[in-house]
Formats: C-alpha cells, sequence, structure tokens
C-alpha cells in the first residue's frame, strides 16, 4: 500500500497502482501531511519505503524563474537579456530561500522509514550531498511511463516536442523560452493552458492529435527534473530523448542527449545534437522495489524474549500498554508486569488470554526501581527489556533486537527512539504536539559516561548480563525517589551497561518515549534544574569511575550544564510541530 501525499506523489502512486510493497510518497511541499503519517506507520509497526519526490533545488528556482520572466510585459530584447541571466543565477541569491530544502525534516522522514526509494543512483547521490551524508539502505523505483500507441517515424520535417503531460503551460516556461532561438517548429504537450508571446504551439495532454505530433518528432524533450520515466518510454520505442542531467537518465539510456536544467543555452545544443538520431535502450526492466519482510519467521525455537512492565495504580495505562504488547511481531514473548504495591490486577490480566503474562504483586509500594528489579528477577526470557506502562515499544521492537543479538552474540543491543510530545488541552483530552527523530547514531563509549542519548526502553541485553554488572542488588531507602528512580532507570542503567560491554546499535526507531511538555508525568520535573542536577549527581555515584581524571572533570562540567538547562534543551526542541491551522490533525493520546 502507497500513502502519498502531494501532486507528484499522487501522480506516482497511480502510475504504479497496486503493489507488493508499503510506502509513503511525498512531496517536498507536502512533507508536513506525511510526517505524521510517517509516524502513525512506525506506530503500527509497517515496514515502509520513504520516498520524498523532489526536484534539483537551484533547477527548481530558475523554473520557477522563468515563468516570472514569461509571465512579464517585457520587449523581446529585454526578456533575453533576463531570461540568459538565470544561468548565473545560484540558490544564494534567493533573498526567500524558497527553494531551500527543510533538511532536519526531510531527514527525520527519512530516518522513520525502513528503507528510501530513488529514481536512480544519480538521485541518490545528489540526495546524500544535500543531506550532509544521511541516508537510509535504498532501492530504485524506475518505471517507463505509458505513452501513446505510437512508434516513431521520422520525416523531413523537423519537429521538437517537449511531452511535458504532467505540468501546465507555466510550469514549461523554461524549456519554451530556452528553444525560442531555434527555428525548428516547436509544440510543447501539456496538461493544460498555453504560455502569451512564445512562438512555441500548445496542445493539451489528452488531445486526440497528441500520436500523430509525435509520430514525426525529431526529437523529444522530457520536461522530467527527477523522474527519467518518460525518457526511457520514448527511448525504447527509438525515439531521439533529449532530459535534464538531474533525471539520472544516461544509467538507462545510451546515445540520450542532456541538458542542464539551470542553463538556457544547453538546451538549444541538446536539442541540435538529438535531432534524427535514435536513442537506444542499455539492458533495462522496470525496477520495483521488494517488499520489505520481517527478519524472523514465527517459530516454536524462537529464544524467549521477556518484557518488564513496572506499574503503580494506573491500570487503564496497564491495559494500553498490554494492547500495544499484543501487537508485538516477535513469536516467543512473556510479559512481566510488575505490580507495585496497589490494588490487585489479576482480573485485568484475565482479559488478555493469549499473552504470556507473569504478574508480580508486590505487597507494598517499594517505589519504580526496586519494581523493576523484581521485574527483572522474575524474568525467565533469555533476553530482558523494559518499559514504562505510559511508554511504547513498536511492533518490530522486541524482532528486531532480538535477531541482532541473536546473530552477533553480543549482550545489549539499542534500537532509536522516536520522542512524541503531548499537552493537556482545555477539553481535557491530551494531545500529540509534536515530534523528534534524535540523531540515530551508534553510542559514543566514551561520552555516554559523561551524558546518555540512548533511552534505556530502547536497549535489550542478556538477563544473565544483568545480573553481571550487579543491577539487582536492591537500592537503598534513599533512593526509592521518582527522581532517583527515573535517573537508575533510565540513564545509570544504559551508562553501566556501556561499561562492561559493547552497545549493539539497530538503526531503526523500534520505541517510543512520550513526555508531557505541560508538567505531568516525572520526566516533567526536570525541568527543574536542581533536580536535574541531584539526579545525574546520583547517576555518577552508581556508576563511579577510576583513573579517568579527564572524564571525572567532564562530568562536573556536565552537573552545571544540567543546572542551567532550557526546557529546550531537556527534551529537545520537536522538529515537527502541529501549527494552530493544524490542531484538527493532531492525534488524541489514550490515557
Amino acid at each position: 500500500m502507497i500513502h502519498s501525499f502531494g501532486r507528484q506523489a499522487d501522480t506516482l502512486a497511480a502510475r504504479l497502482g497496486t503493489v507488493a510493497f508499503d510506502a509513503v510518497f511525498t512531496d517536498i511541499a507536502a512533507l508536513r501531511q506525511a510526517f505524521p503519517a510517517a509516524i502513525q506507520c512506525r506506530q503500527r509497526g509497517e515496514r515502509t519505503y520513504h520516498f520524498v519526490l523532489w526536484n534539483e533545488p537551484r533547477a527548481a528556482m530558475v523554473w520557477k524563474l522563468a515563468t516570472d520572466i514569461a509571465m512579464r510585459d517585457l520587449s523581446s530584447e529585454n526578456r533575453r537579456t533576463a531570461f540568459t541571466a538565470l544561468a548565473d543565477t545560484s540558490i544564494d541569491s534567493n533573498p526567500q530561500n524558497d527553494f531551500m530544502w527543510p533538511e532536519a525534516l526531510v531527514r527525520e522522514f527519512v530516518a522513520l522509514g525502513s528503507a528510501q526509494l530513488f529514481h536512480s543512483h544519480f538521485e541518490a547521490l545528489r540526495y546524500h550531498e544535500i543531506t550532509g551524508g544521511f541516508w537510509r539502505e535504498y532501492e530504485l523505483l524506475v518505471v517507463p511511463h505509458e505513452l501513446p500507441n505510437v512508434i516513431w517515424a521520422p520525416t523531413r520535417q523537423t519537429r521538437v516536442v517537449v511531452w511535458a503531460p504532467e505540468l501546465n503551460a507555466t510550469e514549461t516556461a523554461f524549456l519554451a523560452l530556452s528553444l525560442e532561438e531555434l527555428q525548428t517548429e516547436t509544440w510543447i504537450v501539456c496538461s493544460e493552458g498555453e504560455l502569451p508571446s512564445v512562438r512555441a504551439k500548445y496542445l493539451p495532454a489528452d488531445d486526440d492529435s497528441v500520436a500523430d505530433l509525435l509520430r514525426n518528432a525529431s526529437c523529444i524533450v522530457d520536461a522530467s527534473l527527477a523522474d527519467p520515466g518518460a525518457a526511457i518510454a520514448f527511448a525504447q520505442r527509438g525515439f531521439p530523448v533529449v532530459a535534464s542531467s538531474t533525471t539520472g537518465v544516461e544509467e538507462f539510456i545510451s546515445r540520450a542527449t542532456f541538458f542542464t536544467a539551470w542553463e538556457p543555452a544547453s538546451v538549444c545544443r541538446a536539442v541540435q545534437d538529438a535531432a534524427g538520431r535514435p536513442s537506444s535502450i542499455r539492458k533495462f526492466s522496470a525496477a520495483l522495489p521488494p517488499p520489505l519482510q520481517a527478519g524472523i519467521q514465527p517459530t516454536a525455537e524462537a529464544t524467549l524474549v521477556s518484557v518488564v512492565c513496572p506499574t503503580y495504580n494506573r491500570p487503564d495505562e496497564v491495559r494500553l500498554q498490554l494492547i500495544s504488547l499484543s501487537k508485538q511481531s516477535y513469536p516467543n514473548l512473556q510479559i512481566v508486569l510488575v505490580n507495585d504495591g496497589g490494588p490487585s490486577l489479576r482480573e485485568l490480566c484475565d482479559e488478555f488470554p493469549f499473552l504470556r503474562i507473569k504478574l508480580v504483586e508486590l505487597e507494598s509500594n517499594v517505589g519504580g526501581m526496586n519494581a523493576l528489579k523484581a521485574g527483572w528477577r522474575a524474568a525467565d526470557g533469555e533476553y530482558v527489556t523494559a518499559i514504562a506502562d505510559d511508554d511504547r515499544l513498536f511492533p518490530d521492537h522486541v524482532e528486531r533486537l532480538a535477531q541482532a543479538l541473536e546473530r552477533c552474540g553480543g549482550d545489549v543491543a539499542h534500537g532509536n527512539t522516536v520522542y512524541s510530545y503531548a499537552v493537556l488541552e482545555a477539553d481535557g483530552a491530551v494531545y500529540e504536539c509534536g515530534y523528534r527523530i534524535p540523531p540515530n547514531v551508534p553510542n559514543d563509549p566514551t561520552w555516554v559516561l559523561i551524558n546518555v542519548a540512548i533511552t534505556s526502553m530502547s536497549m535489550m541485553a542478556r538477563t544473565r548480563f544483568f545480573k553481571q554488572i550487579g543491577l539487582f542488588d536492591d537500592a537503598p531507602e534513599a533512593a526509592r525517589s521518582s527522581a532517583e528512580y527515573y535517573m537508575e532507570t533510565d540513564l545509570a542503567q544504559v551508562m553501566r551497561s556501556s561499561v562492561y560491554a559493547d552497545l549493539l546499535h539497530v538503526d531503526h526507531f523500534t520505541n517510543e518515549y512520550r513526555p508531557r511538555l505541560d508538567g505531568a508525568g516525572i520526566s516533567s520535573r526536570l525541568l527543574n534544574g536542581e533536580f536535574a542536577r541531584d539526579c545525574l549527581a546520583f547517576v555518577y555515584r552508581t556508576v563511579p569511575l577510576r583513573d579517568r581524571p579527564l572524564i571525572q572533570a567532564e562530568r562536573e562540567k556536565m552537573l552545571d550544564v544540567f543546572l542551567h538547562r532550557s526546557p529546550d534543551e531537556i527534551f529537545g526542541i520537536p522538529t515537527f510541530q502541529f501549527t494552530p491551522e493544524e490542531a484538527a490533525l493532531r492525534p488524541r493520546r489514550e490515557i
């Protein structure tokens, strides 16, 4: 299934029809609509390709400026002068930066996917350059476009046809003006309209005479800036083809001619080179990406994994958590539910007979940290992971981490964490207000001893490993406060693990941390600088260092940083935030 957002994305999805893979397609301009959909796909555990449909920024800018020139009332000489100057225009000279990418949002959208799609390897390399070196593993999506039923039959008449069936006339201004100096008959096949005061003639793409027009063309100029599909389709039928160098079409067509999409003179040169010279297709078949398969197929032999969930007096949250855990794709899962001295949860567990739940009911409230340790003691799995009752593991979390540990024999693995922010609104409901996708980079073994960017719920470890490093010792009475519990389980667990083992990085977003920005929850107390500093000091005491004076000095600096951090530095600034106009699109969070 394809979720598409924006004109180009909708057109591509319609062209593909029913496919065997799942994907989210989006135009750059529609990225804000696509981003929440990508989050929801992750929450459902879908393995999706993400495809950002984009045009080379400089080319997009020049083509827009060409339209402005074509629509102005200028003499032919002044128009020619203004148009020729476009070749010297750069992105930096555009004061509004209308064509600059929202790079952070693009990177985070792509990171949410399981893999990425491109039209060509050239497009992948350009994306790599623009985004500063970040990309997912990728596949190509290359499909020849459907053309009128026509075979090239050249005549002595010279005729250039610009093929732009998905563009309106104003969007073809760059090519129309570029071809003004040629004496050749020029036609532009577009979706609708025509430009005033240009020599080219226009024909709607749905006109019955399009096939006859194409048949006798001396060359076809493909107006696409990214998708080589139309150029490939014409080359398969023997037409001479001119295409933008930004399409990467040279990977699929030999003897094609290319123009530089921001240099008007290059279009004329390419047409003169290509006229009457048929293109030939390289060895090619339509490239459709394979379905993204699960890594572990259900078998009775799958290693048992225990998920520990401590809770206190929040049965509604527990019910929602059990519903969420029931969607895990891993076939051999034990849920260790630790009731930290609250009312019995036996009847609630009976609502889920299809889950393997081990209920641990403590006689009194011992605090979250000790409740968690009680769950670790009770865990029967070879691997163990933990989750708070109000955070979430995506359906493929256990599968991906267990697969990594099984494959390499490591002791600890971690995935990436989506930060989903929420607030309580006036209607009494809690709504998600934004998202942040932190950089998905491997852990730095030294820096993690100073500050931790990995959430504990993103981790999975061998149960024996936790026993070996001593996390099962009972916490002293002074360590039972909610603050110290939070830092002990979230920071100290990661920090201590990194002292004894390499933390294997599974580069997928597998879990969701859900802080409240309205003062609710333990995390919100970290907005108090003294509280945050005391919490970090507690972590440092639980993970002491010997003979590491430089790291100890950095720890002292970090304590001061925690004291003076702003709220944005504590929780991070959401890369995506719902605007007031998008309020109706905000997901309501069940609590």
